[in-house]
């Protein structure tokens, strides 16, 4: 027997751990940009944990640990979730301020519960103050909910005024610990959070250069994924440079990170895109093949410093000298173009940050404040919504169980926490009741694994808090789903667990819910239709705006502001997406799916239109080609065409009228046709993107 297998089957064993290690690297990159769920979900378990175990030491030498403990915890929690001012500084002046709102409603709930029903009725009262002080933005959405956590809870454990120094030690014990892991455990690095989503958009950038699927005509939901994914990381680069000087961070001006970012995206989409004609990417080309070789190389994980600013200068220089006017020198121009760009970002996060520069944070510039010109401001509304809402669930609530009617008002409260057209209710106050009963389920399961072992329960409600954050900002009814299983290991830690318990926060959790939802229909009702109306047309306005700079003046067009433009159509975009979140989670079925097909046509609008930007960006006159002589003729034909599609689209969206096609998109006709008199070969670059965009709205109007 060779003694060398076992030490080949080992070295093969660990290569494939290795991969399989790699590729959840990859995974956890790209579906988490920058890790900010994941430092977020580690900021808030830390500092639960850190507070439990300070207030309990506290609560043992006084004598009285509980009602402490739970308060502080409760409010260390909405310290470390419900922050989210703009920049660090904000971040810490806010958090340190939330001690002000939660003494003042732990103090009132605590003076107020020898009164009974009136407790109840101002309860109902401090919900419409915590949603109206959210048209203060940022700080006033953390205050309203450390506001809302300290009067229930004073509430819910019965304090009496004798406890309130414990209670007021334990609100500031929460709050410091917060304070304490944000600023040292966990802080905000600006230039680690930079490097990491550069290295996301690597990352998908690569993912879509070994695509196996590059060389067909219609893109697979795979590469949709892949672009779509692409789109939401530039969005969160561009989120960052609003916050951050990346001349601190980086070296460069925010303007040439943000030019650098659009390239690598635009050019990539370009590129590998859904075709601007029914022609797929050519295959076996020498230009182009020695251009993917180059991009694959800048995209190479590990790249050194000098291997990336060497791949900087090859493909700059490599760049100027293809044909524009042979369509494959059009594709091997642009992806030249993305290995330039991707190299330089490289080599800007691989240089090491001059210690003697401070990174510097933007500041906020405007009232936060919210205005509304109509006659009842968007915070008011909401907040009579969730007075009302939970002045009646609180009722109800008692009615069905006395001890527990505190979770039929909470559910009635937070379904509208993001929350504020019909739709977006409903949607959330059924992932609500589902996680809920996923929650209970799975909480009884767990809970009967364990057994009675603290240590075990103790890890149990600290890993359900982690799951519930981390999974936030995906789906409601997951974060619902792990809170309540950590309700369950909660209650078993303290001996409190039944299943009567569970199913009667079922039942509470159904009544808010119904209640909230009623609420929304009922008490100045603001349609989901209408908002994705707007949100519609606003984007096609910003499209229109694309479209008339980017054809306006071919040549001399400042890089900052075509960036910029395209930008904005961006952010439209997101826009979109949000309003149009409450369609594609509806039962009914023809809704859902139209929402999800426009959905589609607008980001194949937005690649369109990044590559229209970046074409602008790089057209120059030929004086050997002949391409330009009469470009004015071609653009008009084409310009014109978009121009009324965009005007047809906008008037049949205010009139409720986009539908998805009964057939199939590749069963419909071509669109799109190229202009007469220039042929295939002869198109200049800024009318491919046209065509793109033509070929979609005309499909739009079907």
């Amino acid at each position: 027997m060779d003694s060398r297998a076992p030490a080949a089957d080992l070295r093969s064993i660990s290569r494939a751990c290795a991969d399989a290690g790699a590729r959840l690297v990859r995974c956890a990159i790209v579906t988490d940009p920058g890790f900010l769920r994941l430092r977020r979900a580690l900021t808030t378990v830390a500092a639960l944990g850190l507070a439990a175990l300070v207030l309990t030491g506290f609560g043992h030498s006084v004598g009285h640990t509980m009602p402490a403990v739970l308060l502080g915890s409760y409010v260390c929690i909405q310290a470390s979730v419900s922050v989210k001012d703009r920049t660090q500084r904000q971040r810490v002046v806010t958090t340190a301020f939330l001690i002000v709102p939660a003494l003042a409603a732990v103090t009132l709930g605590t003076a107020l519960l020898r009164f009974g029903r009136v407790a109840g009725v101002v309860f109902a009262a401090v919900l419409f103050v915590a949603v109206w002080v959210r048209r203060w933005g940022p700080r006033g959405l953390a205050s309203g909910m450390v506001a809302y956590i300290g009067y229930f809870y004073a509430l819910v454990l019965h304090t009496t005024v004798t406890e309130l120094p414990l209670l007021y030690g334990g609100v500031c014990a929460g709050v410091a610990v917060t304070l304490l892991v944000r600023v040292l455990v966990f802080p905000e690095r600006p230039l680690r959070e930079i490097r990491s989503l550069i290295g996301a958009l690597r990352v998908d950038s690569r993912a879509i250069l070994q695509s196996p699927h590059l060389t067909r005509e219609r893109e697979p939901p795979s590469m949709k994924l892949a672009f779509d994914r692409l789109e939401d990381i530039v969005v969160m680069i561009e989120d960052w440079l609003d916050r951050n000087d990346a001349q601190t961070c980086l070296g460069v001006s925010n303007a040439e990170l943000s030019r650098l970012v659009f390239e690598a995206q635009a050019c990539i989409e370009r590129a590998f895109g859904k075709p601007d004609t029914e022609e797929s990417l050519p295959a076996g080309s020498p230009e182009i093949e020695r251009a993917c070789s180059m991009l694959n190389g800048a995209l190479r994980p590990k790249l050194s410093r000098a291997d990336a600013a060497t791949l900087y200068r090859h493909a700059s220089a490599a760049h100027p000298g293809v044909d524009t006017s042979i369509r494959e020198a059009v594709t091997a121009d642009s992806i030249y173009r993305a290995a330039a760009a991707h190299a330089r970002l490289e080599e800007l996060i691989r240089t090491p940050p001059d210690r003697r520069r401070r990174i510097r944070e933007h500041p906020i510039a405007g009232d936060s404040r919210t205005n509304s010109a109509g006659a009842v401001s968007p915070s008011t509304r909401t907040a009579l919504q969730v007075a009302a809402a939970t002045a009646v669930a609180t009722a109800a609530g008692e009615l069905l169980s006395p001890s527990h009617w505190y979770w039929a008002a909470i559910t009635a409260f937070l379904v509208y926490n993001g929350a504020s057209t019909e739709g977006e209710v409903l949607v959330r106050a059924g992932e609500r009741v589902t996680g809920t009963i996923g929650g209970v389920v799975a909480g009884m399961l767990i809970v009967a694994v364990v057994g009675h072992h603290p240590a075990i329960q103790i890890v149990l409600v600290l890993t359900s808090v982690f799951w519930a954050y981390y999974l936030q900002p995906i789906n409601y009814a997951l974060q619902t789903l792990f809170m309540t299983i950590m309700l369950a290991g909660l209650y078993t830690l303290l001996g409190e667990f039944s299943v009567g318990v569970l199913v009667v926060r079922i039942e509470e959790t159904a009544i808010g819910a119904v209640l909230g939802i009623a609420a929304a229909y009922l008490i100045f009702a603001t349609s989901s239709r209408q908002a994705l109306t707007r949100a519609v047309d606003d984007y096609f306005e910003q499209l229109s705006t694309v479209v008339d700079e980017c054809s306006s003046g071919v040549c001399g067009l400042d890089p900052a502001d075509v960036v910029s433009t395209a930008r904005l159509l961006d952010t439209k975009l997101t826009v979109v997406s949000s309003a149009a979140a409450p369609f594609v989670h509806s039962p009914m079925r023809r809704r859902s799916r139209t929402v999800v097909w426009l959905e589609q046509q607008l980001r194949d609008i937005n690649r369109g239109a990044h590559a229209l930007a970046s074409a602008s960006l790089d057209t120059t006159p030929r004086a050997d080609s002949g391409m330009y002589a009469e470009p004015s003729a071609a653009l008009v034909e084409v310009v014109e065409r978009v121009r009324g599609h965009i005007a047809r689209v906008r008037h049949r969206n205010a009139r409720n009228r986009i539908d998805s096609p009964v057939r199939s998109p590749k069963d419909l006709p071509r669109t799109g046709d190229e202009p007469t008199g220039i042929t295939s070969d002869q198109l200049p670059p800024i009318l491919p993107p046209l065509l793109r965009i033509d070929a979609t709205l005309s499909a739009m109007l079907r």
